[in-house]
Formats: C-alpha cells, structure tokens, sequence
C-alpha cells in the first residue's frame, strides 16, 4: 500500500545517506543501519529477545569480537523448542549475554528491573548501538537514552502506540531528533493505522548527528530489497513524502 505522507510530517522524513543495510532477518526483526555507523560501533545494547534475535547474530557475524548485552527479563527460553533452545544457548555464550532483567529507569531488584544507565555502564564502552524493541517499555528511558548519546552512536527504536497517540509519538521523534538524525523508517505491519496511515508501531533507525552529515531528505522512505513485511502476506505501508 502506498501511502504519501503530506508536507505537516515532515518532522519524520529520513534523510538521505547512501550505505543503508539489512541487519537481521527479512521480516520481524530485521532492521535498516548504515554500514558507516556499524562499522564505528564496538559493541551492542541489544533490548527485546521474545523469539527472534537475527538481529543479534547478524551483528555478531559482522563483529564477532563484540560484546552483546541482552535485557529481556520475560524471554520465554524454558518454552522455546529444543532446536531453538539449543541455537539460544550455541549463542548467548562468552561476550554475548542474556540478563534476565527488564530495561527501566531505575534499579528494582525484586521486580527484576535495570536502570538503563546501568545498562551503559555494564557494557563499559563510548561506541555503543542501541537495538530496543520492548513493548511500550522505551518510553520511561527516553531521557536517559538521550543523556548518554555521548556514547551512544546509533538506534534502532521501535516506538509503540504512534497511531493511538500521534501527538506523543511527534514528541518523542523531536526530542531524539536534538541527538539524532533519521536515516530511516519503517511502518510495523502487524499493527493497525490511525491518522494519515501510521501504523502503532514505527521502526525508527537514528544516527547521531556528528556521524551523519547528510542534510537532504530522502522522500521515498520504502527501498525496495531491504525493506520486508514485519508479518508476510499483511498490507505493508510503503510510506513516501509529498
């Protein structure tokens, strides 16, 4: 479905860089970051395992003497198939970790929560990449996300009830776009659409502004080969500007 956004969201346009790629799987999962950005990253904060960490394991086939920190405290791995228990245990092994523990603003122990700030400094590093992926969670730690962009480089976010809530979800872009720039966007298919066909769930790959010095935007968001339906056979939203 193409859908031509009109000139009042051109807060979200991305703009245009030429190294674009695929991190992680063709549908849910996978997500579009610049090769430049990759390359200058030495290690990933990885928020959001559920069942599907091809992105994690792309990052490692590209980095694999990174470290990879994973926060999910309810990842079902006891429910997960043999085979897949066995492929999650051949890869959370060494420098690549599962903490059973939810991302949040502060430190809980006994409700299994981790201060994202916490989270910065575990991982110990000024070239991190950011992949979050929590539900609504991200949120609450938007404020310290963006008080360590002196060491976070990139982002892929995906940013939760943007149709329910389009006025929150402008808000939120705004403010990460102080740090950041939008190199990219894609329209979660497996939610529904509100005003002007947004989807409740847009992917959102940011770059920090000294690592993007690209200033023209890109008005056909959609690429055709690197972007893929979340969920194959639903209506994908192949966004563009007027």
């Amino acid at each position: 479905m193409n859908i031509k956004l009109p000139s009042t969201f051109e807060w979200l346009c991305p703009v245009d860089v030429d190294d674009l790629v695929r991190i992680g799987g063709e549908h849910d999962g996978g997500y579009l970051v610049p090769q430049s950005v990759i390359n200058q990253s030495d290690c990933l904060l990885s928020f959001g395992l559920g069942e599907d960490w091809t992105f994690d394991e792309a990052w490692h086939a590209l980095h694999p003497n990174d470290k990879i920190h994973m926060y999910d405290g309810s990842a079902p791995v006891r429910k997960y198939s043999a085979e897949m228990k066995e492929k999650y245990y051949n890869f959370f092994v060494g420098n690549r970790e599962h903490f059973y523990e939810h991302v949040g603003p502060r430190n809980d122990a006994e409700n299994h929560l981790r201060s994202f700030n916490d989270c910065v400094s575990r991982i110990n590093s000024n070239n991190i990449f950011v992949k979050m992926d929590i539900e609504g969670g991200e949120f609450p730690i938007i404020n310290d996300m963006l008080a360590n962009s002196d060491k976070i480089l990139g982002i892929v976010l995906e940013v939760h009830f943007c149709a329910n809530y389009p006025d929150n979800f402008r808000a939120v872009v705004e403010r990460f776009k102080e740090f950041y720039k939008i190199v990219h966007f894609h329209g979660n298919n497996h939610t529904h659409m509100g005003q002007a066909g947004i989807t409740d769930c847009i992917e959102l790959t940011f770059v920090r502004n000294d690592l993007c010095p690209s200033t023209e935007l890109r008005r056909q968001v959609w690429i055709d080969g690197l972007d893929f339906s979340n969920v194959p056979g639903g209506v994908d939203p192949q966004y563009s500007f007027e």
